[in-house]
Formats: structure tokens, C-alpha cells, sequence
């Protein structure tokens, strides 16, 4: 059965520089929007992983991935999260964890205010 568990996804205190389209920033950004943006990434995590679910299984749109979340830190650490298909009555993602294997639920309303965010700064 699926195992409930509350786990950070993404080391806090690190501004990213990179999404999905390879779009990169290197201009300065007003700290509002970055403190948005940073915000946002602390408070994304796991809602809970789902051992039984196969990152193969096509209803869960984590082939391709919908979108992929990707950040580089300063000392050269990298976190990518692929997002899948919108799990029915969950307010959640499917996402699917760097190693490729792991499914999971991220909050819906967290990961779009996010790309939100993140938009607003491109």
C-alpha cells in the first residue's frame, strides 16, 4: 500500500536557475520575486509516494513528463522533478522523483504557484 510520509523535496535557500525549456537567468531579480519563487520551493514537498505505481503506467503522464521542475544550486547540486497528469480528487500531481523509479503526489495548488512564480520572472 501506498505510504504516507511529509519529506522536503528541494534544499531550501537556493535561488534556481533553470526550468524545463533551458530558459536560464543571469540578470539580477527583484528580491520580491525571488523571495516568491524561493518560498514556494520550501514549501513543495511530498504528499505521498505510491510503491505501488509504475512511472510506466501511461494514465499517469510521467513518460514524457507534463512539465519538469529543474534547479541548480551554488555549489553545483541538481534536483529535477517530472510532473505527470493531475491525480483525479487528490489536488496533486504525479511526479516522478530524480532516480526515475519513485511516484509520488505533489500539491497541485503549490507546483502551479510555482511555475507561476517562476514565469513571472521570465
Amino acid at each position: 500500500p501506498a505510504r504516507a510520509r511529509r519529506s522536503g523535496l528541494l534544499p531550501s535557500g537556493h535561488v534556481p536557475l533553470a526550468r524545463g525549456s533551458r530558459r536560464c537567468r543571469s540578470k539580477p531579480l527583484a528580491s520580491e520575486s525571488v523571495h516568491v519563487l524561493l518560498t514556494g520551493l520550501n514549501n513543495l514537498y511530498v504528499k505521498e509516494f505510491l510503491d505501488d505505481e509504475s512511472p510506466l503506467n501511461p494514465k499517469l503522464g510521467l513518460l514524457k513528463g507534463q512539465r519538469v521542475l529543474r534547479v541548480k544550486f551554488q555549489n553545483g547540486d541538481k534536483q529535477k522533478l517530472s510532473q505527470g497528469a493531475s491525480a483525479p480528487g487528490r489536488n496533486a500531481y504525479y511526479a516522478r522523483l530524480p532516480d526515475g523509479k519513485v511516484v509520488v503526489l505533489i500539491s497541485k495548488s503549490k507546483l502551479d504557484a510555482i511555475d507561476h512564480a517562476f514565469r513571472a520572472l521570465v
